[in-house]
């Protein structure tokens, strides 16, 4: 005997909100009409809801229309996956940067969040491969003016949380120290560590135990 038949009418799953039950396939699954955060309007079957579904599809968030869909032409781009997942660090309490993001008031900028198109006019494409978009203000949001493509050298200087030193009146991250001066990372990381700084970053130092005194006979 089949077991009560669950009402999901109204339960969010993640990006998904059911709508109504709209009928069985042809295995006699339930089936729910579900509205998507992107816009999209799709059908799933019981056993997928009760499985974990949380958005339309496994490339959720194209647009809110399949026709900006096929417009842009740029669906399983590197462009379209970092707008994808900005929206999603910014928006959905269930991903695993949100508290960083979303959480600490990190916001999308209105006209980004419906329009892939219009996101990468206001950015541009990636000029290259290895680059990741990042905010240049960090404690702004991403918006017009305040988002760019950087290396991952270009976005790690640029955290919040990046250690600094000042060599010869001028302060830079300990990356740009160690590229400038040629010096490894570890090394320079290392004597910062041990509380050097300035050109003590980037001078080898002496270690070792100290001498014994000589005694007198």
């Amino acid at each position: 005997m089949r077991g009560k038949k669950r009402d999901w009418t109204g339960v969010t799953q993640g990006n998904l909100t059911v709508v109504k039950e709209v009928g069985r396939d042809h295995e006699g699954n339930v089936l729910w009409e579900c509205r998507c955060t992107c816009g999209a309007v799709c059908v799933k079957p019981n056993k997928a809801l009760a499985a974990g579904t949380k958005s339309c599809t496994i490339r959720c968030g194209v647009s809110k229309s399949n026709a900006d869909r096929a417009k842009h032409g740029m669906y399983t781009t590197k462009e379209f996956k970092a707008w994808t997942s900005m929206k999603q660090r910014c928006t959905n309490p269930d991903h695993t940067q949100f508290k960083r993001y979303g959480g600490r008031g990190i916001s999308v900028h209105m006209s980004w969040l419906d329009s892939f198109a219009q996101f990468i006019a206001d950015v541009g494409p990636a000029p290259d491969k290895g680059m990741t978009l990042e905010r240049v203000n960090n404690n702004k949001g991403y918006e017009p003016g305040n988002v760019r493509w950087a290396t991952r050298r270009e976005q790690s200087n640029n955290r919040a949380v990046t250690l600094r030193s000042e060599i010869d009146g001028v302060e830079m991250t300990l990356s740009e120290i160690a590229a400038m001066y040629d010096v490894p990372y570890h090394a320079v990381f290392g004597r910062y560590r041990r509380g050097l700084r300035g050109k003590e970053l980037i001078t080898r130092q002496k270690t070792g135990r100290k001498p014994k005194p000589k005694t007198q006979k």
